[in-house]
């Protein structure tokens, strides 16, 4: 995880049947993996997906961080939002800008409601 480089693309689409895939394309950008690679948390129950995601992430080495203000160095992390899809939708940003959209649309967040950073654990 180091300069951002590696630009993932939503596989699904949010509809009123499938719930898009933003965080793990979000996710895809910044840990370079293939989406695939990803455990598709937007499948998941609402109450059970938080925790495997913080399980995949002790997994690969990382802890997540929430906070409401953006990393104050050049972290790059997922900040969510609303879009004028009227979604709730994952983007990855750099000193609080976005610096990719995953969706197609490339419309961006109409707000930022929270950021996840992403800190490496310590072995």
């Amino acid at each position: 995880m180091g300069t951002f480089m590696h630009k993932v693309f939503q596989t699904n689409i949010h509809n009123e049947s499938t719930n898009g895939n933003c965080m793990r394309a979000s996710l895809a950008s910044i840990f370079e993996l293939n989406i695939d690679d990803i455990p598709k948390f937007e499948e998941m129950d609402k109450n059970a997906w938080k925790k495997a995601f913080k399980l995949w992430l002790f997994k690969i080495g990382f802890t997540l961080k929430e906070q409401y203000d953006p990393p104050s160095d050049n972290s790059v992390c997922i900040a969510l939002g609303d879009t004028e899809r009227g979604v709730l939708h994952c983007v990855v940003a750099q000193f609080g800008k976005t610096i990719h959209d995953p969706h197609p649309s490339q419309d961006g967040l109409l707000n930022i409601k929270k950021y996840w950073i992403f800190e490496a654990t310590s072995l």
